[in-house]
């Protein structure tokens, strides 16, 4: 599904379900992401990294949490910001290769100067997807995600044992032999 396409799903079907969410209290795992906020501190480059290096999935910009569970849409002030364009940049200036992906930003119905924003990441295909530091590194951290929503490298052995990312593990420690 397109989550751009208004028609197709609109903006107070996509409240009604976040907010389902999180009245299930539906956890983080290998499908979904929440963030309380747009902040440049958080993992957000990993975890789309993660998200594109196993089955895609969706992080969800404005909800708060504890631990992996869902509280509450606190949503966020934007700020001036345009958020979309903040997540593209961010996803198009740290990310090798760039991930397919969708970003839909919704203002709250509760209150009209709040946004949440929602970002879903595709598949990456038969390709790594890295998340590239600021500054440049020897070696390119590639990430997958577990079933139970842990964003951890590959090369990580409680990642490698599970049967589903030894492809992953693979291409990682692989590219890390070229390297060195």
């Amino acid at each position: 599904m397109n989550i751009t396409d208004e028609a197709a799903y609109s903006s107070a079907a996509i409240l009604k379900d976040l907010r389902t969410l999180i009245g299930s209290g539906q956890c983080e795992g290998q499908m979904i992401d929440y963030k309380a906020e747009i902040s440049s501190k958080d993992n957000r480059p990993e975890t789309v990294a993660a998200f594109a290096n196993s089955i895609g999935g969706i992080i969800v910009f404005g909800i708060e949490g504890k631990g992996d569970q869902p509280r509450n849409l606190s949503n966020f002030d934007p700020k001036g910001v345009e958020v979309k364009t903040q997540l593209t940049s961010m996803i198009i200036s740290r990310m090798q290769p760039r991930p397919s992906f969708q970003i839909r930003v919704l203002t709250l119905d509760t209150d009209t100067t709040k946004e949440v924003a929602i970002l879903r990441v595709s598949e990456g295909g038969a390709h790594t997807v890295h998340a590239l530091e600021r500054r440049p590194t020897t070696g390119l951290p590639a990430f997958g995600r577990t079933e139970s929503g842990s964003r951890l490298p590959p090369t990580s052995s409680s990642f490698c044992e599970r049967p589903q990312d030894v492809s992953v593990c693979f291409l990682s420690l692989t590219m890390a032999g070229m390297e060195g």
